[in-house]
């Protein structure tokens, strides 16, 4: 599966509600990230950690 930024992803035809809530909930979670502060980096990184290691499979259709 090829990367894509975020804003290919919004112009992507199977762009759903979920997907603009992931992403609205990323957003989130790297906003509130501060560089002197490593305990968010690595609050983030847990939060963020399923995304991470979600995979879309094909589906049977």
């Amino acid at each position: 599966m090829s990367k894509c930024t975020a804003s290919e992803v919004i112009r992507l035809p199977r762009f759903t509600a979920v997907g603009a809530m992931a992403l609205a909930y990323v957003i989130k979670v790297m906003g509130a990230v501060e560089p002197d502060e490593p305990e968010t980096q690595a609050l983030a990184d847990q939060l963020l950690a399923p995304l991470a290691r979600w995979s879309v499979g094909s589906s049977a259709r």
